[in-house]
């Protein structure tokens, strides 16, 4: 399926996992407000993948937006 053809939430959680397959080094990592403006998309819709995501077990979220990797605070 061509990528802009996938809905948006599948790209941006595809995309948060593979920078967390990365393994970066990072604990903190960018706001939803910031995930927002970097892809285009509604805080509702990052803060939708963030939630899938904790769901998952790959992230941590923080009060105000911010989340961690799972296993760094």
């Amino acid at each position: 399926m061509p990528e802009e053809v996938r809905p948006a939430t599948i790209r941006l959680a595809d995309a948060l996992r593979a920078e967390i397959a990365a393994d970066l080094g990072l604990t903190e990592r960018p706001h939803r407000r910031d995930i927002a403006m970097q892809y285009g998309l509604a805080q509702a819709t990052v803060a939708q993948v963030l939630r899938a995501l904790a769901a998952e077990g790959l992230i941590e979220a923080q009060p105000g937006g911010g989340w961690t990797v799972a296993g760094r605070l």
